[in-house]
């Protein structure tokens, strides 16, 4: 098999057979569900979100670059320490855009995605046995159909090459630029790592958008060219390559963002809400702009379900306490300060009036029953 691996790096990757043609419009995807939902008007989709981990890697990047990104890992750190913490896209985008402009690196998708181990890709599902890398991808293609995943992923076979395309929801906008390039770079790291070619490159890479500062960078990875102006982003690569067998022990390509379980619009502003008040932005704009609506019409959407975004905001503030008192670890003045209060006294005050108990005796009592339920 590793014969037959060098032997696609210097025939197939070199001298393709069938371009794909750069003003041809890339194939049109089945709809999204946040598409077809906003199509048919018979539901309002939920907010898009993705588990804060999937921030892992930015965030390990940042923290060797002295400077300025300091005061933003601060922020993020405690709510990526969650793992499952779900956090909306639109919020992560913000934060990747933020970083790009502090750090001064336009091309910081790029940079992380480079660096970031296909252990810490955000959907880690071991391969079958003897699967083909083809079988691999249509295999998280067809996971993302299953799922509300905030990026909607597919493959387009066209003669002798492949297509392998990926689209953000609409909500992201800051920060799709860097997004877009950190799914590049893992991508084609793992068809590296898949092939047995270490310095493996793409036919063709096509990008949304105009071309970005860092073009050189991005040139630099493809072949033949990189085109612009496209709907969605696509890697064009060799359809032999597809059907190379996948290596012992590597993980299912890093095409689709951690998306969180299905839920419906309300269940969705709860947990968008809950990320926000960790990110110190648990106010109603920012829940309004995760959700991709107006401040009036995100009202509107509450007012429907008979919920006001004021009651919502301290109804998160007192089930995230309750959750973070019950880890012994944290103390009660880091608490406060994640959830928004300016002292610990205002938050014990609060949460007097939430549970009838000072957050002392509340962790005290929840202690008590974790050791009988052990004890049991």
């Amino acid at each position: 098999m590793e014969s037959s691996r060098q032997g696609m790096s210097a025939l197939d990757l070199a001298a393709p057979s069938a371009a794909y043609p750069v003003g041809v419009p890339s194939p049109v995807a089945p709809p999204l569900r946040w598409e077809r939902r906003r199509s048919l008007g018979t539901s309002v989709p939920p907010v898009a979100m993705i588990r804060a981990s999937s921030l892992s890697p930015l965030l390990r990047y940042l923290a060797r670059i002295p400077g300025p990104t300091a005061s933003l890992l601060g922020s993020v750190q405690s709510l990526v320490g969650d793992g499952d913490a779900p956090i909306p896209l639109a919020s992560c985008g913000d934060l990747w855009e933020r970083a790009a402009r502090l750090c001064g690196r336009g091309e910081l998708g790029l940079l992380v995605g480079l660096e970031s181990p296909r252990t810490e890709a955000s959907d880690p599902a071991p391969v079958s046995c003897g699967a083909t890398i083809g079988a691999a991808f249509e295999a998280a293609e067809r996971r993302g159909l299953r799922s509300h995943a905030p990026q909607r992923f597919w493959l387009v076979h066209r003669g002798d090459e492949t297509a392998i395309h990926w689209r953000y929801a609409p909500v992201l906008q800051r920060g799709r630029r860097p997004l877009n390039d950190f799914a590049l770079m893992r991508t084609v790291a793992y068809l590296r790592r898949a092939s047995g070619v270490l310095d493996w490159r793409p036919l063709e890479i096509r990008c949304e958008g105009s071309p970005p500062s860092h073009l050189g960078r991005l040139a630099a990875l493809a072949l033949r060219r990189v085109g612009f102006g496209q709907p969605d982003m696509s890697l064009i690569v060799p359809r032999s390559l597809l059907q190379l067998a996948v290596p012992g022990g590597l993980s299912s390509p890093p095409v689709l963002e951690d998306a969180i379980p299905e839920s419906d619009f309300v269940a969705s502003v709860r947990m968008t809400v809950a990320a926000l008040l960790r990110l110190g932005q648990a106010v109603l704009p920012a829940a309004a702009a995760a959700a991709g609506l107006s401040v009036r019409s995100f009202q509107r959407r509450l007012e429907a379900a008979g919920i006001r975004f004021c009651e919502l905001v301290q109804e998160c503030r007192f089930e995230t306490a309750r959750r973070m008192l019950r880890d012994p670890s944290r103390k009660i003045i880091q608490i406060s300060a994640e959830l928004g209060y300016t002292d610990s006294a205002n938050f014990t005050r609060a949460f007097r009036r939430w549970a009838g108990m000072p957050p002392q005796e509340y962790r005290r009592r929840a202690a008590g029953g974790l050791r009988s339920e052990r004890e049991s």
